[in-house]
Parts: structure tokens; sequence; C-alpha cells
């Protein structure tokens, strides 16, 4: 039934196309396409019109005899109510149809799977705390106490009132001051404190940072040393071995800070704090503070001699001041 109406189409074209003052100049050249997808399809003129666009119409002749008659004018029957005519539909037109692009679409950018992230591995080997390198930690401290290098520090940092410098040979006699320079800290603190990331300057260029864990308890005096041989150093004991500051024999000074607060800091100079060569600088065990020790009257000479012949007290009270 699908092809049956092509025949009568082209029948009724045929017969339109040669009577009448009103049929089409040029020769019908049909073409026919899309006749795989619908049974029948759209037929061109030559002049490139559309010979077959709407079902003729005429005046009650067999428009499929070619008689002649003019099926697109008039008034009568419809050539397309006839029991063996035209069914009344033409096909649709492969313009209307919608092409099935899917095939040859390509995936939205939303739907290209990112990516993977490079796997992070946390680097934690050797650390207490700190960054792992991968936006979390190796571990926490506890309250109060720093994480310095990827290490817990065994007690609070100091504060302003924690820490004063004592004592300060800057000549020594005995040995080389290169050899025999030392100086001596204070803990003014009710309780203990690291000294793990203090630095201590002189003057304004050198300085020196606690690289490690040093625990100064209450009371406690600790002594900073160039050298660790009590021979080679004059009879020190140190608690902490330091380079890259050297005291003047002249005028200078010593600074102690934390994360960039000072802590405390003392200059001596001439004459008020004279150095004396082979004797430290003492202060005054009655005004071991760090307000007081900015005073130059608050310190002498020491007076107790020391086992390399220089006189101080690293480590010890040091002596009264006259």
């Amino acid at each position: 039934m699908e092809r049956a109406w092509v025949g009568v189409v082209l029948l009724c074209l045929a017969g339109c196309s040669t009577g009448g003052d009103d049929a089409w100049p040029e020769e019908l050249a049909l073409q026919r396409t899309d006749i795989a997808l619908f049974g029948a399809g759209e037929f061109r003129g030559a002049s490139g019109r559309d010979a077959a666009v709407l079902p003729p119409r005429g005046s009650g002749a067999d428009c499929r005899a070619g008689s002649g008659a003019d099926c697109r004018a008039g008034s009568g029957a419809d050539c397309r109510t006839g029991s063996e005519g035209y069914s009344g539909a033409f096909p649709p037109s492969a313009l209307d149809i919608e092409a099935d692009e899917s095939a040859d679409q390509l995936p939205r950018e939303e739907e290209i799977a990112p990516a993977p992230s490079p796997i992070c591995t946390p680097e934690c080997q050797g650390r207490q705390c700190g960054p792992d390198g991968c936006g979390g930690t190796c571990g926490e401290c506890a309250s109060n106490v720093l994480c310095v290098g990827g290490a817990c520090a065994s007690a609070p940092p100091p504060v302003p009132g924690d820490l004063a410098v004592d004592e300060i040979l800057a000549d020594p006699a005995a040995v080389p001051d290169k050899q025999g320079e030392w100086f001596e800290v204070l803990c003014l603190s009710a309780s203990p404190v690291d000294l793990w990331g203090l630095t201590i300057r002189s003057g304004l260029k050198e300085s020196f940072a606690v690289d490690h864990s040093l625990v100064a308890e209450p009371g406690q005096l600790l002594t900073f040393a160039r050298l660790a041989g009590m021979t080679q150093n004059g009879g020190v004991a140190p608690d902490f071995l330091y380079s890259g500051l050297q005291l003047s024999n002249e005028s200078d000074s010593l600074a102690l800070e934390f994360a960039g607060e000072l802590l405390d800091e003392v200059f001596y100079a001439p004459p008020e704090m004279k150095v004396k060569p082979g004797a430290s600088l003492s202060l005054d065990p009655w005004l071991a503070d760090p307000e007081l020790n900015d005073y130059a009257q608050a310190w002498c000479p020491a007076t107790s001699k020391m086992s390399g012949g220089d006189k101080g007290t690293p480590g010890a009270v040091n002596d009264l001041c006259p």
C-alpha cells in the first residue's frame, strides 16, 4: 500500500502537466529521494521547483487517466478521494527528519573523567610533629610546647622575664680569645623552659641560635662557651657550644631573643663597665634581673679563680660586688 500512491501521484502529475493554461511550461524531471526510508519521496521539476507538494485537485475527471483536465483548478471531486486513488498523505520530507547525531557526537567536557591526582606520601620518618607534606601533621606537641624542626621541645619556650645575662668573659688571659671566651645565662622562670630556638646576638651582625633542646631549670645557670675541653677553654664546663660570635675586649653587647622578641640585652663599655683581662664581668647576685642588669653599677670584675687561671664563676653563683 505504501508504494501504490506513488503511481497515483505520478499519473496525476503527468495528466495535470499536459493540459490547461496553467500547466507548467517545463517538462517535469522527477527525482526520487528517500525512497529507501519511506517507500516514496519528493519530486522536483527541471527548474528545481517542487513538482509534487500538494495533492492535485480536479473537476472530477480521473487524474490518473491522463485526460488533460487540470487537477489543480476548479471544483469537484478530489482526486485524492477515489477508491483507488491517493490515500491523502504524503511522506514526510527528508528535511523534516531530525538527524541522529549521537554517533558523531564527542563527549561533553563535563563527561570526561579528570586525571587522577598523584598520591601524596606523608613524610614523617624521624619527626614527632609538624607538617607531613600532604596537608596533614606528623603529630602534636603538648600544650605550650613548641614544635621545632619536627621535634617537640622538652618544655615551653622562654618569655620576657625568664632569662638574664649573668656573666661575661670577653678577654681571657689563660687561653686565646677564640678558645676561652664564654658567657652565662640565668633562668629566672618559676618552671623549666626550653631554650631551643633562642637567638643570641653580639652587636648588629654576629649571632647564633640554640639548635637543639636545652632545658633550663628554675635558678639554673647555663654556660655558653667556644670550646668543650676544659684544658683548651680555660676551665669551663659548657652547657652549649657556639660559633659565629666573638666578643669585643672594649665594648660590645649581648642580646637574647626568641621568635623575634627581645628577652634581655646587656651593653658593656668603658669607663663604667671596663673589661679587665683574665677576669669576667660578673652581675651582683642580688641584682640578677633582666632589667637591673642594664645598669653598670650592678656589675663588677670576678674575684674567684678558675682552674685554668682566669677569674670567674661559670656555672656557679657569682661573687658579690663591693
